[in-house]
């Protein structure tokens, strides 16, 4: 199968100097690149299935540009998404799922998308459980997407096992991406509860109890879980809550914590300090190994463009 069309991935010669690792592991642990757009879904998502669906694309994303059918030991998937059960009933069942989940381009309602489309998450999935392999595939045009990213999420998979609430591991999708920012931006009501995905619960409709059975224990879930901090903000109009943005802290630029006397703990400031360090030693490493990458890209070009000079 020929790579994507203007794929930057020579991907031989990437295999052999070790650069197929963008969704690889670091110091910060397992983390895998998600289009924004496989996170703003339309629909409700298990909590499984949420897992699983970023462990499959974590495992599939080096080769999405030369191959269009995957495979996983049933016991590394697990194991990617701290599933310890012997319930493969479950893991079926949320598989299958998957293959009827729709990702529909542009869910947030201020987003300026160039293409209009609907896809299936998964094309087809099987288990082989003679030989204990998961085989999966995505449509052609959702893998190029998924590969070529121009916004995404970057969900961290040793996080996210941690989850035990899929509305919380939802609004932790759906807000890391803006860290940075600091802010979600405002979003209508009914924008965030298809992002959490009970916007099919009439239940949830009213404000009050989505508040207290939805986004309190999520984000209380979100800040005690993950490596951000979570503050949700209203918009009222006429007294009915309208929109809600989540106010964005990242945890490793918070202050020290400080004991009730007021002084600095050294050992989590050491801590702080450290997961500084690592940070920074993990920007130096990314920057090295796209510097070599676009070397070797070019290098690639070179060598491809030579057939074609003595032709001429």
């Amino acid at each position: 199968m020929p790579p994507f069309a203007g794929c930057k991935s020579p991907m031989l010669k990437f295999k052999k100097q070790g650069f197929m690792g963008k969704n690889m592991a670091s110091k910060k642990g397992l983390s895998v690149k998600k289009h924004v757009n496989a996170v703003h879904i339309r629909g409700e998502l298990s909590l499984l299935q949420r897992k699983l669906a970023n462990a499959l694309l974590y495992h599939a994303y080096p080769l999405l540009p030369v191959q269009d059918t995957y495979e996983i030991k049933v016991a590394a998937l697990c194991d990617l998404i701290g599933y310890d059960s012997n319930d493969w009933k479950s893991l079926k069942e949320a598989l299958s799922g998957l293959s009827s989940v729709v990702i529909e381009w542009g869910v947030r309602e201020n987003d300026k998308t160039r293409i209009w489309g609907v896809f299936s998450m998964l094309a087809e999935a099987q288990i082989d459980f003679k030989s204990g392999i998961c085989r999966y595939s995505y449509g052609p045009v959702l893998r190029e997407q998924l590969y070529n990213p121009e916004i995404y999420a970057t969900i961290n998979l040793d996080i996210q096992k941690k989850f035990g609430s899929k509305y919380a591991l939802a609004l932790y999708e759906n807000c890391v991406r803006y860290r940075q920012v600091g802010s979600t931006g405002w979003m209508a009501m009914e924008v965030f509860r298809q992002l959490v995905g009970c916007s099919d619960q009439p239940a949830y409709a009213e404000f009050r109890r989505l508040s207290e059975k939805i986004i309190k224990p999520a984000v209380r879930e979100v800040n005690e879980t993950s490596d951000i901090e979570l503050t949700p903000e209203y918009k009222r109009e006429s007294r009915k809550v309208k929109s809600v943005r989540m106010k964005i802290a990242d945890k490793r630029d918070l202050p020290p914590l400080r004991s009730k006397r007021g002084k600095a703990k050294p050992a989590e400031d050491a801590a702080r300090v450290s997961a500084v360090v690592d940070e920074m030693a993990e920007r130096e490493r990314l920057a090295r190994e796209k510097a070599a990458a676009e070397k070797a890209l070019q290098e690639m070009k070179a060598m491809l463009a030579k057939p074609s000079a003595a032709a001429s």
